[in-house]
């Protein structure tokens, strides 16, 4: 949530326990006001441990209202918090368009939007226990993409670069497929660019909705 606090609206995601209408946003709320609480103000029946003093942000909230479109999420996948703008929320068809990321990654959205490329954006994945987001993942019938876009800033240094691809490379992810480039490596990250178009256009054997 940094940069992005305090928050002055905040909106659902529901899960699969609410049947017909999981795996959307449909309600949303204004925070009217914010407050610092303990762990026991909160869950004052719960045991009196070393965990009750911790200290927590707590949200009240305005009346629920109940947006005129759900924005649905094309996979069924779990999403903690989106940090986005009410323009976004507004105009947003489906979740990943909620996301507010690097003007790089802005960037190449629209463009997959215009290539019909259904890709999903900051998508996690668990390799070895530990946890990985991928700016898009293009799910394909013969294999998985990933792309990156932040390039030399996160992932080309001599620490992120190795445990990254190593990642992706795993036996526990092998359906994954991608490699992490350069910013200023345009040929190779123009091949990737147009065989993530190849697939999201059916030629690699399609789009799967599945994992």
């Amino acid at each position: 949530m940094k940069g992005h606090w305090p928050p002055r609206w905040l909106a659902f995601y529901q899960t699969k326990v609410f049947g017909d209408e999981a795996f959307s946003v449909r309600y949303y709320s204004q925070v009217v006001g914010i407050r610092q609480v303990s762990r026991h103000e909160l869950f004052p029946d719960q045991p009196q441990d070393d965990k009750a003093q911790r200290r927590y942000y707590q949200l009240l909230l305005g009346p629920l209202q109940r947006r005129s479109e759900p924005i649905p999420s094309r996979r069924w996948r779990r999403i903690t918090f989106i940090p986005t703008t009410w323009t976004k929320f507004e105009q947003a068809a489906e979740i990943n368009e909620l996301y507010r990321e690097s003007a790089l990654e802005e960037r190449l959205w629209q463009q997959l939007k215009l290539l019909n490329i259904p890709a999903e954006r900051q998508e996690f994945v668990t390799v070895k226990g530990r946890s990985y987001a991928l700016d898009f993942a293009v799910y394909c019938a013969k294999g998985k993409i990933d792309i990156e876009t932040d390039g030399d800033i996160w992932h080309t240094g001599p620490q992120h670069a190795p445990r990254d691809n190593t990642a992706l490379q795993h036996p526990a992810n092998q359906r994954t497929t991608g490699r992490l480039l350069p910013a200023d490596d345009r040929k190779e990250y123009q091949q990737e660019y147009q065989r993530a178009g190849r697939c999201g256009r059916g030629e690699c054997g399609g789009a799967s909705g599945e994992r």
